[in-house]
């Protein structure tokens, strides 16, 4: 009586199944390795103030040449890296979801410094730039000092508006005038009259 072995019952055996992961294993970790080997050593950039005012001073020499002015480094990531090395703190630092109350108080900076920077800045803007909400960019600044609020409300003089009511003007033009809505008008004379 002759036995035959199927390829299938060997390959379902677990102990062959165990030694082909092991050899796979071993074959990726040899290959691996001579990668590594063919792989240039790892450069390590260490930033220092001497070096970031290198590298600043060389931008500002380069748009110097190829534009004839020189044009200051004050982008927001510039900004917000400024105000970290200040602290010791990185770049990421500032922007990471940390709550360490040092590096709050870092981010917080670096907000108030970028809104002095850039007036014409929105809220949102920053915000996107720090990785936060809107609400958290207002509450920074006003922590720092800064007065954050919508546009301020126009002031229309009721006398004036009825004034030229009674001189003929329709509340069409009025608002034009004024540049409000209609209604706008139309509340001022009605509060005007009573």
């Amino acid at each position: 009586m002759t036995v035959a072995y199927s390829c299938r019952h060997t390959e379902s055996n677990p102990r062959y199944q165990a030694a082909v992961r092991e050899q796979q294993r071993r074959e990726r970790e040899r290959r691996e390795a001579e990668a590594a080997k063919l792989l240039p050593a790892p450069v390590v950039i260490q930033s220092s103030p001497k070096a970031i005012h290198e590298a600043q001073s060389e931008a500002v020499e380069r748009s110097t040449a190829r534009w004839g002015i020189s044009t200051p480094v004050d982008t927001v990531p510039a900004i917000i890296a400024r105000v970290a090395h200040q602290h010791g703190f990185t770049y990421d630092d500032i922007i990471e979801q940390s709550r360490v109350r040092k590096l709050v108080a870092a981010r917080f900076e670096a907000m108030a410094a970028v809104r002095t920077a850039k007036p014409l800045m929105s809220v949102p803007e920053i915000a996107k730039w720090f990785k936060r909400d809107h609400t958290t960019v207002i509450s920074a600044l006003q922590k720092m000092g800064f007065k954050v609020c919508g546009a301020e409300r126009p002031v229309y003089d009721r006398d004036t508006i009825i004034r030229m009511r009674d001189f003929g003007w329709t509340t069409a033009e009025i608002s034009m005038r004024f540049r409000c809505s209609e209604r706008t008008v139309r509340k001022l004379l009605r509060e005007g009259a009573r």
